[in-house]
């Protein structure tokens, strides 16, 4: 049972927007991610700060902050992760709609008001925009999708189809998209915890996405993503199949349940052997560290060729998107040949 405290008064209105962000020892990146909100021309939002138990002075600088705007509000709470964070400020949200921005990055100026005026006609159950990658440079990435407003089957059908066989280029992250909080309640879309899953966004955005009967994608760039030496995409990871698994595993009984897996069990299990374990676990597992030799990480990559979930997998994969060279790598993956990688 979490022990939340917050700081700061609900808003007199229903704001249009919850901004929220967890936040865990940030402190060096906290005050500009603030300021990206605070400065926004459209001022019809809450901010909800979410402090998941950081050590650093990051809870000093919320509790300031939430002095000086009423707009803001401050949960204290005891550490549990990002998706523990995330669903603490939801708890609480009061907007119609809901952003996720993760305090180490910052939104772009009139980024609130450019969400409002995609919103209002339509009322749509998510929005999509594209983002800035930030390191040396600032650099444009798309998030894959025509803009445009999709709604019925075969336009959810075609947004999933790139969020299974395309998820490299067609951002899954939650903070590429707004979401309408009705949305969210009405179909009990929490996250699971990042602890337990390879990526708790992954299974949050397939599961939106396939509920979703009206998603927008509008051409603007919203959101500045920060690149951070030694951030968990750039270290070995020990867990990362196994999580990994239970992501696969997750999304199959969801489907389930929706009723969608036989339509989409093709799509799952390619997600899970192309992307997850081909594209991710084998760069993760043949990454050279000083506590993983070469032995080892071949060894690993050949216990889970032979793991009962990936095999049952392989054999369910549908090719239909893939390249000869790409079906060549499958057929090796269901054979275990692992020399070949």
């Amino acid at each position: 049972m979490m022990n939340i405290h917050s700081a700061g008064t609900e808003p007199d209105h229903i704001p249009y927007l919850s901004v929220i962000l967890p936040v865990y020892n940030v402190a060096p990146y906290l005050q500009q991610s603030i300021e990206s909100v605070l400065n926004q021309p459209f001022q019809n939002y809450e901010l909800i700060l979410v402090d998941d138990g950081s050590t650093d002075n990051s809870p000093g600088i919320c509790d300031a902050y939430a002095t000086r705007f009423e707009r803001i509000r401050v949960v204290h709470k005891p550490n549990g992760g990002l998706s523990s964070a995330r669903n603490a400020g939801t708890q609480i949200a009061q907007g119609k709609y809901v952003w996720w921005v993760d305090s180490d990055d910052w939104i772009e100026a009139d980024a609130l008001g450019i969400l409002y005026e995609a919103c209002r006609e339509n009322d749509p159950d998510m929005v999509k925009f594209h983002f800035y990658r930030v390191g040396e440079k600032k650099q444009l990435v798309s998030c894959n999708a025509e803009p445009g407003l999709y709604t019925g089957e075969e336009s959810r059908k075609q947004m999933l189809e790139k969020g299974f066989f395309r998820s490299g280029s067609f951002s899954l992250s939650a903070w590429g998209h707004i979401y309408r909080r009705d949305f969210l309640t009405a179909h009990n879309l929490t996250f699971v915890s990042e602890r337990v899953i390879g990526s708790e966004d992954y299974l949050f955005n397939l599961c939106a996405m396939a509920l979703a009967q009206c998603i927008r994608v509008i051409p603007d760039a919203l959101y500045n993503y920060r690149l951070r030496p030694g951030s968990l995409t750039q270290r070995y990871r020990k867990e990362l199949p196994e999580k990994y698994t239970e992501l696969y595993r997750q999304l199959r009984n969801r489907y389930g349940q929706m009723g969608l897996l036989e339509q989409f069990q093709g799509s799952i299990c390619t997600f899970y052997v192309w992307h997850l374990l081909h594209g991710t676990c084998f760069a993760n597992e043949y990454r050279i560290t000083e506590s993983h030799s070469r032995k080892e990480r071949r060894q690993k990559v050949r216990s889970f060729l032979k793991d009962p979930d990936f095999q049952n997998a392989a054999r369910h994969c549908d090719l239909h998107f893939m390249t000869w060279a790409q079906r060549i790598q499958v057929k090796a993956m269901q054979l275990g040949c692992e020399g070949l990688f």
